[in-house]
């Protein structure tokens, strides 16, 4: 299968007419006992809001039963991986893996991650049991050779015939090739140009096959092109909304209701216009590390 990154190669590959992956259907989460910020790692967190270790742990786990209520509530059936103290980042479920349907051998399938920073690699062991444990074919092979942060980056379109492959900050563009071989999906290359956005599910949410929401300035005129191919509906959000709110960090699992950190209510208008039900979940202990609804979770099989 190819790469591509131009609206050209885009149009002669006519995406939406190719093999169908099917979606995964249930929702893989880590228990946030132990959430703390520790580090630096991720640029859209604030320095000057002094936010390492001032999680508030008792309304940390509020949100995150809130967020877990939410998919339940949207009938999504939702399995928890325990807490580990030794790794408080491993709550941002969305980085460790990329889970598949492989169409060859019709079997549920993952590539595992090689995340960019050190202190989160152990987390990757822990997602690999998980996949074991469920009868997942593990695909590890050069792919490990370069950065590789699972869904946060790779983001499978919502129709299933393609892959969104964001690169630029921790996911290194030379994984995509190896990626559209294993999958047997190809892969539009979209290149984050914003560190402070510093993944692709914070810049970038296709919450429909024809509903797109995005932070404009981080793509270039090409990948533009591309979503305008793509997509019907486009919603673009201010840069300082999505700094504030995080809001392309959203989830729309059922076609009509969108999940989204609380307070943007530009954002929370234009999509109430659009037709969508909003679910606004306060997740501000966990925006203090960059990550809301999208990142608190994995979908799989």
């Amino acid at each position: 299968m190819k790469v591509v990154d131009s609206l050209e190669q885009v149009v002669e590959l006519d995406l939406l007419n190719l093999s169908r992956m099917p979606i995964p259907n249930r929702i893989l989460m880590a228990n946030p006992e132990h959430f703390d910020i520790c580090n630096d790692i991720n640029p859209l967190k604030k320095s000057k809001e002094k936010t390492l270790n001032k999680v508030n742990k008792e309304l940390a786990l509020k949100q995150w039963e809130s967020l877990k209520r939410s998919f339940e509530q949207l009938a999504f059936e939702v399995i928890v991986l325990p807490a580990n103290a030794s790794l408080p980042s491993m709550v941002f479920s969305a980085n460790q893996a990329f889970p598949f349907w492989d169409l060859d051998s019709n079997k549920k399938s993952v590539v595992l991650s090689q995340m960019a920073n050190r202190e989160r690699q152990p987390e990757v062991a822990i997602f690999k049991s998980w996949f074991l444990e469920n009868n997942y074919k593990i695909i590890e092979d050069q792919i490990s050779q370069f950065n590789f942060e699972g869904t946060g980056d790779a983001i499978i379109h919502p129709s299933g015939h393609f892959i969104w492959g964001g690169h630029g900050t921790r996911t290194d563009k030379k994984v995509y090739k190896r990626l559209a071989e294993i999958t047997g999906l190809p892969v539009v290359l979209l290149k984050t140009k914003r560190k402070e956005f510093y993944q692709l599910d914070t810049c970038f949410a296709a919450i429909t096959s024809d509903t797109l929401v995005i932070e404009p300035s981080s793509f270039s005129e090409e990948a533009h092109k591309i979503f305008e191919h793509v997509f019907s509906i486009i919603v673009e959000v201010d840069k300082s909304e999505n700094l504030k709110h995080l809001v392309c960090n959203c989830i729309c699992l059922d076609g009509s209701t969108v999940i989204v950190n609380a307070g943007s209510e530009s954002f929370r208008a234009t999509l109430k216009r659009l037709g969508f039900r909003i679910v606004e979940i306060d997740l501000s202990e966990y925006l203090k590390a960059g990550g809301t609804a999208y990142s608190l979770k994995m979908m799989v099989y």
